[in-house]
């Protein structure tokens, strides 16, 4: 039995081994696909860095005149929504700074030390 299960696994791992593929990615800035993605998220978030506290600040003013038109309940359900609307706005912002650190790393140029 145990003698069958080593067998199994020893089988197992002789077929991932052979079925194993190096794939190198040496000069993706050079590729036209490469760059032009890198240049579509640079864009991309130079864009919505804009647009995010553009939107929240709207429909901050909005719930703000929706608020004061309002009932007291209706009042707290505008202040809950002004409040989600300003968390989501810097939330939307730390994201975008995030990924485009994250980005700006692959700006730098990768010089071979051989």
């Amino acid at each position: 039995m145990k003698n069958k299960l080593k067998t199994k696994i020893a089988a197992m791992l002789l077929s991932i081994n052979m079925l194993i593929i190096n794939a190198y990615a040496n000069a993706i800035e050079t590729d036209t696909v490469g760059a032009g993605t890198k240049d579509l998220i640079k864009d991309a978030l130079s864009f919505l860095q804009l647009l995010c506290p553009s939107v929240a600040g709207v429909y901050i003013v909005y719930a703000l005149m929706r608020k004061s038109a309002a009932d007291e309940a209706d009042g707290k359900m505008w202040q809950k929504k002004i409040i989600t609307a300003a968390i989501c706005g810097i939330a939307g912002l730390l994201v975008m700074s995030i990924i485009k650190t994250i980005a700006g790393y692959y700006d730098e140029t990768v010089t071979d030390l051989s």
